[in-house]
């Protein structure tokens, strides 16, 4: 599968032809996944989101909504949460070294015997 980034979306996006057969598949997976997502979670909005109105169920949201629409002058309505996975990040080598540098604590944390002077 091809490598796919922000970047490299965004050129094919704004219509620049540097995409191959693989770019084309990965992008066509990513796409249906998240036509296939289901919401993580629900909450109600006005003008702004209700953090004590929020539930796993559209139902109880829904209900929320209902009972704030008959008593409030605002609309409110519930919007859904999607959970978003991160895409990968390619490792700089200062990261690299924070990364080895970590490893090492690590190491010497668990397994004190372990290090050299």
């Amino acid at each position: 599968m091809a490598k796919i980034t922000k970047e490299h979306v965004a050129g094919i996006a704004n219509g620049e032809k540097c995409y191959t057969h693989d770019d084309v598949l990965e992008l066509a997976h990513i796409a249906l996944a998240s036509l296939e997502a289901e919401p993580v979670m629900y909450v109600m909005a006005g003008e702004d989101f209700d953090t004590e109105a929020t539930s796993t169920s559209k139902a109880v949201v829904d209900g929320r909504v209902d009972e704030w629409d008959q008593v409030g002058d605002q609309s409110f309505r519930t919007v859904p949460f999607y959970a978003a996975t991160l895409a990968p990040v390619p490792l700089t080598n200062s990261g690299r070294e924070e990364l080895q540098d970590y490893w090492k604590a690590a190491e010497f944390v668990t397994y004190p015997e372990r290090l050299r002077l």
